[in-house]
C-alpha cells in the first residue's frame, strides 16, 4: 500500500517549526515505512482570517507570520535526514 497523496506537515512559526518538533515528526513518518513516498511541508498563511472577522470571531493565530523560505527549507531538510522526500 502506497499513499497516493503526500503526508502533510503544517509549518507554523512559533508552533510547529522547532527543530525537535520537526525531528520527531520526521522520525514518526519514517517509522511508517514504505507506504510513505513523500512529505509536503505546507507553509502557514493567513488568507482565511477574513472569515473569522466576518463571523465576529478572534483569529487564534493573529500576528503569526508566514514562514520564511529558510524555515521551509529547514523543515524539508529535517525530513531528508530520515530519507524522506519533502516537497
Amino acid at each position: 500500500v502506497v499513499f497516493a497523496e503526500p503526508l502533510t506537515k503544517l509549518l507554523v512559526p512559533g508552533y510547529t517549526d522547532a527543530p525537535d518538533n520537526l525531528a520527531a515528526a520526521a522520525a514518526y513518518v519514517a517509522s511508517l515505512g514504505e507506504p510513505v513516498e513523500r512529505v509536503e511541508v505546507l507553509p502557514y498563511h493567513d488568507l482565511g482570517t477574513h472569515k473569522y472577522t466576518e463571523l465576529g470571531l478572534t483569529y487564534p493565530l493573529a500576528g503569526v507570520p508566514a514562514p520564511t523560505v529558510e524555515q521551509v527549507d529547514a523543515a524539508k531538510a529535517a525530513f531528508a535526514v530520515y530519507g524522506l522526500a519533502a516537497l
